[in-house]
């Protein structure tokens, strides 16, 4: 995989707005300590600022991490429930997040992971919720000869 990577994320909540969400962005990649790293900025809406996002892949985890205009650090673990606060312009959230389904696919060139999981907020249900993020090297266009 290279440093500079393109990146494509698409969220849907199944009980609130089945329309997908889809970021495409670029970003940095990095390995260590056999997890991937994978860092990049969001422009909020108008006036909200940015947000600078690091996903962490690791063996049955998976890790955002939003600082900016809006901050939290969602753990989606494919053993355990995790609670997290999620932090934006117009308040706080004590969020639950219970993975379902957590599958990661590597190649050299490529890794994609697939996300299923329920949220809820201060113990109601919220959405049955997917994520698909896909991660790919981003190469210069080299000439033909």
């Amino acid at each position: 995989m290279t440093k500079e990577v393109f990146i494509t994320i698409e969220g849907i909540q199944f009980d609130i707005d089945e329309d997908a969400i889809e970021v495409k962005t670029s970003g940095e990649y990095h390995y260590r300590n056999g997890k991937h790293f994978i860092r990049y900025t969001e422009l909020q809406n108008e006036g909200e600022g940015i947000t600078e996002n690091t996903i962490k892949i690791a063996p049955n985890q998976i890790t955002i991490t939003k600082k900016g205009a809006n901050n939290t650090n969602m753990v989606f673990d494919a053993n355990e429930n995790s609670l997290t606060n999620y932090n934006t312009p117009f308040g706080s959230m004590l969020i639950g997040i219970h993975t379902t389904i957590l599958q990661v696919k590597e190649s050299e060139d490529e890794i994609v992971a697939k996300l299923l999981y329920t949220l809820d907020i201060n113990d109601s249900h919220i959405s049955d919720s997917s994520i698909l993020i896909k991660i790919n090297s981003k190469r210069e266009n080299i000439p033909k000869r």
